[in-house]
């Protein structure tokens, strides 16, 4: 009779514990989507941060070339004896060794 007692209690235990398996995977499923979920989303965040800042970067770089570009256009003289000037400095420092 005991032993009867003790093995219909072992069972319920067993059952109980298949449950509590049962939900606790469920839960680590439902975390699972979320997490990726929320990484997806940073990561697209993060994707169109680098593009805007990328798209921002390259205008301001097509600016300046374009201003140089005038500049060099608009005082040709002034750009020839810059360049020749700043060659005269970049090989005085590369000859002294």
């Amino acid at each position: 009779m005991a032993t009867d007692v003790r093995e219909e209690q072992r069972s319920k235990d067993v059952e109980t514990l298949k449950m509590e398996v049962e939900k606790l995977r469920n839960d680590l499923a439902s975390t699972t989507r979320t997490l990726r979920d929320i990484g997806g989303t940073l990561g697209e965040q993060a994707t169109d941060r680098v593009r805007e800042t990328a798209e921002r970067a390259r205008r301001r770089v097509n600016q300046t070339a374009g201003d140089v570009s005038h500049q060099i256009e608009d005082r040709p003289l002034i750009s020839i004896v810059g360049a020749f000037l700043v060659g005269l400095v970049l090989g005085a420092l590369f000859s002294r060794r």
